[in-house]
């Protein structure tokens, strides 16, 4: 069984943009009909949030005064190609609002994943594999249980930081756990195994974001997680 992504999130933030709940309406008009539905948070603020729910394709966009969201559901492999969501409405909602006169400039950018895959192992046999194999069994014996293990690595740089947090993965209760949750549970492919799970977040300064960004960030995500599962 391959690894899937039951839910990732790209996200591009840039200096506040002070009459954003003026404008942004009609500005992202356009896209209001090609998505399935809409709602808009804190109206008429500083804050206002628009977000557009495209529910046959897995994903949605929210717009607000410093960033700009993707968030999609079991579907990372058909983002990452040409034409693809990521692509249009997003990049294309995001070059309009680079283009308004109260646009300073892009800050940085965060991208998160979460990885799963089957293993072929019995419960009680996955928490003693994953310790077994990732662990010192002095740290293990730091907990009275070892029935709920995780691994976090970090690398930070004067400009990125990456956080990879991974351990055993015990079915789709897991994923409610986690702070970036699925859109929809319900519409996800099976999520009900024993195996592994990865989040991955890397975020960096950037002032120019592209499309090939996103896909070079898909690709490290993935080849990490690949490493990381074949060590089981």
């Amino acid at each position: 069984m391959e690894e899937s992504v039951p839910v990732f999130q790209f996200e591009i933030r840039y200096n506040h943009i002070l009459d954003f709940s003026q404008i942004a309406r009609t500005l992202i008009a356009p896209y209001f009909k090609l998505s399935h539905s809409f709602k808009i948070d804190k109206q008429d603020t500083l804050e206002e949030r628009i977000t557009l729910q495209f529910d046959n394709d897995n994903y949605q966009i929210s717009v607000d005064w410093d960033r700009i969201v993707i968030k999609g559901n079991n579907v990372l492999n058909s983002f990452v190609e040409n034409n693809s969501p990521v692509e249009t409405p997003f990049f294309a909602i995001l070059k309009k609002l680079k283009d308004l006169e109260g646009f300073k400039s892009v800050v940085n950018l965060v991208f998160v994943a979460i990885y799963i895959k089957e293993l072929d192992v019995k419960k009680e046999e996955l928490f003693s594999k994953f310790s077994d194999t990732f662990l010192n069994p002095r740290t293990v014996d730091i907990f009275s249980t070892s029935n709920d293990l995780a691994l976090v690595l970090e690398e930070k740089s004067k400009d990125q930081e990456t956080t990879i947090t991974f351990g055993p993965y015990i079915g789709s209760e897991d994923l409610t756990r986690r702070a970036l949750k699925p859109l929809n549970i319900g519409n996800l492919n099976n999520t009900d195994f024993l195996g592994i799970m990865m989040e991955y977040k890397k975020g960096y300064t950037i002032k120019n974001p592209t499309f090939g960004d996103f896909q070079k960030l898909t690709k490290e995500s993935k080849e990490i997680f690949k490493r990381t599962w074949k060590m089981l």
